[in-house]
C-alpha cells in the first residue's frame, strides 16, 4: 500500500466523521479514472481494514465519445493492481429525441450501478461528488428554476430500492483531492468531454465560476455548497411536519384526488403549495410552478365551478372537496 500523506489522513478523518460508509459493507465504488473518483477509491482502499469494507470498483463506459474504452482499460487496470472485484457495462443505446447526452449519461449510469449494487448484494454505492460538482449543480438548478428540494442538489446519502447511494466527499474540493493524487503519484485519466462548452456544466465550471470568483465571491463554490446543504436540513425538517398533516388532507379519487376543502385552508401556504405538489405528482402532471400557482388561486371560488387548466388539469370545487385530475 502507498505510504498514507498528510493530505490523505485528513481526507479519511472527514470521511470517518461523516459516519455514513456502513462497517462490514460490501460497497460498490463508481470509478471514472478522473480525478474525483480516482482519489475516492484509494482513500477508501486506505480504510478497508478500519472499515471492514469489501470494495468493488465499478465502471460504466458511456460510449459516447473516443478514448472511453480507454478510460474502462485503465480503471480496471487500477482495480486490478489493488487486488480488488471489478465490474463494468459498456452503453450500446443513443440518447432519444428531446433527451439531452447529460441526462441520458447521468440515467444509464444511475441505472448501471443500481443493478450492479442487487446482484452483487452491495449495501452501498458510494460516488466521488464534491463540494465543486455541488456548487455547479446548485448554479444549475437555479438557471433552471429549483424549490427548496431542487437547491439541496447532491444529497449526502440517499436510500434507492434497498441500496445506499453515498456521496462523503462534498466537503472535499477538486484541488484538494488533484493535489492528493500528485502527492501520492497517483495517475488518473481526463475526460476529453470536461473541455467541451457544449454542456452547462462545463461553462458553469470553467467560465462562470472562475469569473463569479475573481470578480464578486472569492469562496463562491464553498458558499454555494453550504446553500446546498443549509437547505437540505431545512426541506427534512419541513417535509417530515409536512407529512403529518398530509393524509387528513388529500386522498386518492376514481380518476384524480380529492382535498379536503377545510383542511386545506388551515394549512400554511407553505405547505398549501405542498400539497399541490403532491396531487400532481400522484397524478402524473407535471410540476411546473405555474400549475401549481393557477391551482392555489383557483380553489378560492364557490362551489360547483369546474375550472380547465393548463396542460389538461380539471379543478372541480365539489362543496367540502375539491377535486384534481387529468382530462384525457
Amino acid at each position: 500500500m502507498v505510504k498514507k500523506t498528510v493530505a490523505a489522513l485528513a481526507l479519511q478523518d472527514r470521511i470517518l466523521r461523516l459516519s455514513v460508509i456502513p462497517y462490514g459493507a460490501r460497497i460498490l465504488v463508481g470509478v471514472s479514472g478522473g480525478i474525483d473518483s480516482t482519489a475516492l477509491l484509494h482513500l477508501l482502499f486506505d480504510l478497508r481494514h478500519e472499515l471492514a469494507l469489501d470494495i468493488v470498483v465499478a465502471h460504466y463506459d458511456h460510449a459516447l465519445r473516443k478514448g472511453s474504452a480507454r478510460d474502462r482499460v485503465f480503471v480496471e487496470n487500477m482495480a486490478r493492481e489493488l487486488g480488488l472485484e471489478y465490474a463494468w457495462e459498456r452503453n450500446k443505446a443513443r440518447p432519444p429525441d428531446g433527451v439531452s447526452i447529460e441526462e441520458f449519461a447521468r440515467e444509464k449510469r444511475f441505472d448501471f450501478f443500481l443493478r450492479t449494487a442487487h446482484s452483487l448484494k452491495a449495501a452501498a454505492v458510494v460516488l466521488g461528488h464534491t463540494q465543486d460538482d455541488l456548487a455547479e449543480t446548485v448554479l444549475m438548478r437555479l438557471f433552471r428554476g429549483a424549490s427548496l428540494a431542487g437547491l439541496r442538489s447532491i444529497l449526502y446519502s440517499r436510500r434507492i430500492t434497498g441500496v445506499v447511494f453515498l456521496r462523503p466527499m462534498l466537503e472535499f474540493n477538486r484541488r484538494e483531492l488533484e493535489g492528493l493524487l500528485r502527492a501520492r503519484r497517483i495517475p488518473h485519466v481526463e475526460d476529453a468531454s470536461n473541455a467541451s462548452d457544449l454542456f452547462l456544466r462545463n461553462r458553469i465550471r470553467r467560465s462562470l465560476l472562475p469569473y463569479i470568483a475573481k470578480n464578486y465571491a472569492p469562496a463562491i463554490k464553498k458558499k454555494l455548497a453550504e446553500m446546498a446543504i443549509l437547505a437540505a436540513f431545512d426541506h427534512e425538517y419541513i417535509e417530515s411536519e409536512f407529512m403529518k398533516k398530509l393524509p387528513g388532507v388529500l386522498r386518492k379519487a376514481s380518476k384524480g384526488v380529492v382535498l379536503s376543502r377545510q383542511r386545506y385552508a388551515a394549512l400554511t401556504p407553505a405547505f398549501q403549495y405542498r400539497v399541490w405538489r403532491e396531487a400532481l405528482r400522484r397524478i402524473g402532471a407535471a410540476l411546473e410552478f405555474e400549475n401549481i400557482d393557477a391551482l392555489v388561486k383557483a380553489v378560492s371560488g364557490p362551489a360547483g365551478v369546474r375550472l380547465s387548466l393548463k396542460n389538461n388539469l380539471v379543478l372541480e370545487l365539489e362543496g367540502a372537496d375539491i377535486l384534481l385530475y387529468k382530462n384525457k
